[in-house]
């Protein structure tokens, strides 16, 4: 942006059942090798956030309705968020005021 600050996308916020896996690197493995329908799903939620080069958040914005998630990509341009996602059709725009 010019300013010092970056926006990330999230594709899902996090997880709980995965979060308890993170210090078991032995039991992320395992549950690794489950079929997809028994591993942590991601959830249904559109979230990208600003932070600055020290990795401060500075502002956060949610879709927890969903209608556009999975958000992979994430561009300013004046006023507005451009938003890309692996599963939403087409691109996305939101207002930041």
């Amino acid at each position: 942006m010019g300013d010092g600050t970056y926006w990330i996308a999230l594709p899902s916020p996090r997880v709980p059942v995965a979060e308890r896996l993170l210090p078991h690197p032995r039991l992320r493995q395992i549950a690794a090798l489950l079929p997809d329908a028994w591993q942590p799903q991601p959830r249904r939620y559109g979230l990208v956030a600003l932070v600055d080069g020290s990795g401060t958040v500075r502002r956060t914005l949610h879709g927890p309705r969903g209608d556009y998630w999975m958000i992979t990509g994430v561009r300013q341009h004046g006023e507005h968020l451009w938003l890309g996602s692996l599963l939403g059709p087409g691109v996305a725009r939101t207002p930041l005021t």
